[in-house]
């Protein structure tokens, strides 16, 4: 009878040390608001991903699609005809900021508040300073993010 106790106890402490494991890499994954209302049992599609390439509407914790929006909204600027010179003449990739699109564009230019980051407020250089209302469109665009 010993035994019998014995060999149910081992077997219950062995098969109970994987009971609550989690995968590596999977403990800190939390289900969206949206997924756990809609209760539509997919859980992994709404998780977020850590693609670092990803440029959906998820990439940012804004919801907002920086690249689309980039250019929706700050390209038609940075490369109008509002400016004597054009913006991308020069920021075309040699001259920090890139400002050829929201994929290229360097973090440091897309840190908040968009009032103050450095791509608003720079002013005149060997370009044109920005327009008050261009200004304010690109903070916009920053504070999107």
């Amino acid at each position: 009878m010993l035994r019998l106790s014995t060999a149910i106890l081992s077997f219950l402490l062995v098969s109970a040390c994987s009971v609550g494991e989690v995968p590596p890499g999977q403990g800190s994954q939390q289900p969206t608001p949206d997924a756990a209302a809609n209760g539509n049992g997919n859980v992994d599609a709404a998780l977020p991903s850590t693609d670092a390439g990803q440029t959906g509407a998820d990439a940012s914790s804004g919801g907002v699609d920086p690249v689309a929006s980039f250019t929706a909204q700050v390209t038609p600027i940075v490369s109008g005809s509002g400016y004597s010179t054009p913006c991308t003449n020069c920021h075309n990739g040699g001259i920090p900021p890139n400002l050829l699109g929201g994929d290229v564009l360097e973090a440091r230019f897309k840190v908040k508040p968009g009032a103050s980051n450095s791509l608003v407020t720079h002013g005149a250089h060997s370009g044109p300073a920005l327009k008050t209302a261009d200004a304010a469109t690109i903070a916009a665009w920053i504070d999107s993010l």
